[in-house]
């Protein structure tokens, strides 16, 4: 898919600019739990990004795979590719591959952001809703 779906989910989900300030027992733990969906929600978005990553890979693998196993005839003459071809032409498509992946990795790193984050405020929300209810420890 395209990393713009992906960048829309994330931004649909609603972590950006979510403030985690509880006055009340009731709503550190309102916020517990929708921390808890946010994290359900991103990881499976992390995960499918993962899996297009992950099968963009492949396929330029196979591109540079196919320059090993056949040879590869140009021009007119249908002469075979010499060695410094065949390094140009891996290197084009390395080049090509880093580039269409560049805003998968941009999202994935964003998304690690947006997870830890998440645990810094499940810590933060975990320790106010300890020092109101003077309990050790809370189910996660």
């Amino acid at each position: 898919m395209n990393p713009k779906f992906y960048q829309k989910q994330i931004a649909e989900v609603g972590v950006d600019g979510l403030e985690i300030e509880p006055s009340s027992l009731a709503e550190a733990m309102y916020l517990l739990v929708k921390l808890r969906n946010y994290k359900k929600i991103l990881e499976k978005i992390k995960f499918n990004l993962h899996m297009d990553t992950r099968s963009i890979r492949k396929e330029y693998l196979d591109k540079i795979q196919s320059l090993k196993e056949e040879p590869v005839k140009r021009g007119i003459f249908k002469k075979n590719l010499t060695e410094k071809d065949k390094r140009s032409t891996k290197k084009t498509i390395y080049e090509e591959r880093d580039k269409i992946l560049a805003p998968y990795e941009a999202l994935e790193r964003l998304l690690e952001n947006y997870l830890d984050q998440i645990e810094d405020s499940k810590t933060y929300l975990e320790l106010f809703i300890q020092k109101e209810t003077g309990k050790q420890e809370i189910q996660w």
